[in-house]
This record gives structure tokens, C-alpha cells and sequence, in this order.
């Protein structure tokens, strides 16, 4: 660190003692203790509590996990990798399982429906799709249930529908918001049914 620098930091730390007890621990304890450290360089920054840099156990002395070009890029970048991490078993379960059900895809000119692939995949169109198929990844991955996907064709990553299937039986569809697929997309699901679920052994 440079010599203003750690002026700087030192006019900080004297205006810190001069301040009374009260106001003083107004300010963050981990500012407090950066603004006494710093200006001898001694300062080792702490994780900050529950935050994705803090379960990855990032180096916060690299400036390139403290101040990322994209923020949010890579915000959502190290919770994905959280929940890997922390689903690392149902992760696995669940990979095991799209690949016994992969055969199941079916599509036409306007539309394809897939099995869900991973966690992160269920995740993903929780988000997009506002509801709650995030959390039946326990039960897919124990095969209590099968988790599709339905897209348009042109737009495989993006969520049009979410299908819970039980006994080769389509027994949810749901839309964004929890919303009801229109006729063009049942029709399309029960062709699936009737011709490769029906059929699967």
C-alpha cells in the first residue's frame, strides 16, 4: 500500500478514537477493524456472513472476486456453484436419473419436452418459471416423481412448461406463475404421453 494510502487510513483510525463509544459502534466491526489494520498493512479481510464469496471460501485480498466487472454475473455464477456444492449428492441422483430418462425426449417442428438434467437445471426453471419445482429435486432424484421440460423448439433454454410425471402418467403442467399450458401445448403433451410415455418400459 502505498504512503497516502496509508495516510489516509491513519487519518480515518484518529478520527475513529476521537468519536465516542456510542457512534463508534455504529460502524461495522469488520470496517472498524480494515480502518485500524490498513494502515499498517496488517489487515486480513473476513468473509462476509452467508455470502456466496464466504461458502466458496474466495480470496478477498484478489481484487477480482472483490470488485468483478459483472457483479451480478458473477453473483449468480458462485450461488450456482454453492448449490452444486451443497446438492452435490442429489446432483448426482439426479443426473443418474435424466440419463435413464433421456430416451423419453420427444419433439416436433414447434416444440421439444426433456427430462430435467441437474439440480442446477431445476433451479433455473424455478427461477424463470416462478414456482416451486426446485423443490422437488429430492423426490426426482429418488425417483418418486420424473421432471420435464417443455420448450419451444427454437428456444430450448428458455421455460415454457414444467411437467411432473408418476407412473408414465403426466399429472402436473404447469406455465409461468403456475399458469395452465394452452391447447397447442396439451396437445402436444398428450401426443408425448400416448406415444413415448405410454410406451417407455
Amino acid at each position: 500500500m502505498d504512503g497516502k494510502s496509508k495516510e489516509i487510513y491513519s487519518e480515518l483510525s484518529a478520527f475513529l478514537d476521537s468519536i465516542d463509544e456510542e457512534r463508534r459502534n455504529k460502524i461495522p466491526e469488520d470496517l472498524r477493524e480494515l480502518i485500524n489494520s490498513k494502515k499498517d498493512d496488517t489487515y486480513t479481510p473476513k468473509y462476509p456472513k452467508g455470502t456466496p464469496l464466504e461458502k466458496l471460501k474466495m480470496n478477498l485480498k484478489n481484487k477480482k472476486y472483490l470488485f468483478p466487472k459483472n457483479l451480478k454475473e458473477k453473483h449468480d455464477e458462485y450461488s450456482r456453484q454453492i448449490l452444486i456444492k451443497n446438492n452435490a449428492k442429489i446432483n448426482r441422483a439426479i443426473n443418474r436419473r435424466y440419463k435413464q430418462l433421456k430416451q423419453n425426449t420427444y419433439s416436433n417442428k414447434k416444440y421439444i419436452v426433456m427430462p430435467a438434467e441437474s439440480f442446477i437445471s431445476l433451479e433455473d426453471e424455478s427461477t424463470q418459471q416462478n414456482h416451486c419445482v426446485r423443490n422437488y429435486a429430492e423426490k426426482y432424484a429418488k425417483g418418486k416423481c420424473d421432471i420435464y421440460f417443455m420448450r419451444e423448439a427454437s428456444t430450448p433454454n428458455k421455460s415454457l412448461v414444467t411437467i411432473e410425471v408418476k407412473e408414465r402418467k403426466i399429472v402436473q403442467s404447469r406455465t409461468k406463475n403456475n399458469g395452465n399450458p394452452n391447447n397447442n401445448q396439451i396437445r402436444f403433451l398428450n401426443n408425448w404421453e400416448k406415444e413415448v410415455l405410454n410406451k417407455a418400459a
